[in-house]
């Protein structure tokens, strides 16, 4: 968690689904099942996702149909939402305020990928980038209004910046950031008050 005092984990006990423990160590509580249809050892898709105020967990799965689950878990109001569409969601990013989802859809091919954003509590797919490339790691800035991610429809794998408006969706083009960095995914340091700030990992 992000205040370091919790761990979420994805587990096959107790019918599989997300647990939370205490870091220090505990007992663990289950705060989202797996769906019906969904094999948590093959379509999981990415780990459990805490939003950045510690108050939701998300998670993906993936069904056999080639669908995606998003489900967030409430820890204020004990309550899960659910948010589903088609395609492959991978790399998923939950946003500061928790309302909404960014994930990479990897279709039939992992190189060739799109950039979508999802609200948490369901409704419409926001295309960010469409499959036209390989773009990864999407990361919100801590005031939700932008999302970098990485992409290599420049060439090679760099960090790109695209605005969002207050609905999460993009306003204007997006900004590329950074030239020639092959970098192979990409996350801010959660303490971090610079974009820069411990996001990178080189090949």
């Amino acid at each position: 968690s992000r205040d370091g005092s919790e761990i979420a984990f994805l587990s096959t006990r107790d019918g599989h689904g997300v647990f939370v423990m205490p870091a220090l160590g505990g007992p663990p509580r289950k705060v989202i099942a797996q769906p019906a249809g969904f094999e948590a050892s093959e379509q999981a898709y990415g780990s459990p996702q805490w939003s950045n105020d510690g108050s939701a967990i998300a998670m993906p799965f993936r069904s056999l149909g080639e669908q995606t689950s998003v489900i967030s878990f409430s820890f204020a109001t004990q309550t899960s939402s659910t948010s589903t569409f088609p395609g492959r969601c991978f790399d998923m990013s939950l946003s500061p305020d928790g309302r909404f989802i960014a994930c990479g859809d990897g279709g039939r091919s992992w190189e060739v990928t799109g950039l979508w954003i999802v609200p948490s509590q369901g409704g419409e797919r926001i295309v960010v980038s469409k499959p036209d490339a390989k773009h990864a790691s999407p990361s919100w800035s801590a005031d939700g209004r932008y999302l970098f991610y990485l992409s290599n429809r420049g060439g090679t794998m760099d960090l790109w910046r695209q605005a969002l408006d207050d609905e999460a969706r993009p306003t204007g083009v997006a900004e590329r950031l950074t030239t020639a960095l092959g970098a192979v995914n990409a996350r801010f340091s959660p303490r971090s008050a610079r974009p820069a700030g411990g996001w990178c990992s080189p090949v």
